[in-house]
């Protein structure tokens, strides 16, 4: 038996989390279901997959997680089963899983076995009744190819972070609870811009002239820019909020300039 994981941006204030636990247990009563969150920005392709992304191969290999952000997004393809590394990923087929893998997958299955469906399939919730129950099967022990045929699935990157000649612009993809703000930039892109030149970091009123390897390398309330365990570009005050001090939202903007050395 193995764990399915679920992440949305159904939120917690209506039923449709439940209803989709409801379908799972339905088909496998005996199910497993574990929450990532349901509180992903609404139709944030980008933030549900960097959540994700930074979870997934913490659970043992055979886990199946079941993605419910922006499911009309991939509706006109359906959804998709993906295959990597021993997880299953389980979702519509808008960029979000392919994106979660970066591209490192194994196969694509595209959910077609109408004997996973109920006799009628509501459009607006792709998620209870079409992907909950593939994930069910999965979890049960049934191969990918049980769901459906092999297929390509939509490719998304990280946001195409804006380049202009030499400065590369980026956004706040994600805010967690304590207030960091985690950016599009991941320290590959970092690392291929910069070709060994100083920089200049720009956000707000704030600049930063070199990466910190921890929050405690500054003092109390100071700010910090470090690539955090996601190895993404994050903004931080030391035991403070840089979405307070700074504020800064998802999607904001800033920009990284290349110097001549």
């Amino acid at each position: 038996m193995a764990l399915i994981t679920f992440i949305s941006d159904l939120g917690l204030k209506d039923f449709y989390v439940a209803a989709v636990k409801g379908a799972i247990y339905h088909r496998y009563p005996v199910a497993q279901v574990i929450d990532i969150t349901h509180e992903v920005s609404e139709y944030h392709l980008l933030q549900c997959a960097f959540l994700l992304r930074s979870v997934y191969k913490s659970f043992p290999k055979g886990t199946v997680h079941l993605v419910g952000c922006d499911p009309s997004g991939g509706l006109q393809k359906g959804g998709i089963v993906m295959e990597t590394e021993g997880h299953y990923l389980v979702g519509a087929d808008n960029g979000i899983l392919y994106l979660t893998t970066e591209g490192n997958y194994e196969g694509c299955y595209h959910i077609s076995n109408k004997n996973l469906f109920p006799d009628q399939i509501q459009p607006s919730f792709m998620v209870r009744d079409v992907f909950a129950p593939a994930a069910a099967l999965l979890a049960s022990g049934a191969a990918p190819s049980e769901i459906g045929e092999s297929c390509d699935p939509k490719k998304l990157i990280w946001g195409t972070p804006g380049q202009r000649s030499n400065i590369l612009m980026g956004s706040i993809l994600y805010i967690d609870h304590f207030g960091n703000c985690i950016t599009n930039i991941t320290r590959e892109l970092f690392i291929q811009e910069k070709a060994g030149r100083p920089f200049r970091i720009t956000v707000r009123s704030l600049e930063f002239k070199r990466i910190y390897f921890s929050y405690a390398d500054v003092e109390p309330g100071e700010p910090v820019a470090l690539f955090g365990s996601h190895q993404h570009l994050e903004f931080a005050i030391n035991l403070g909020s840089a979405k307070n001090l700074l504020g800064l939202a998802v999607d904001s903007n800033f920009s990284i300039e290349f110097l001549n050395a």
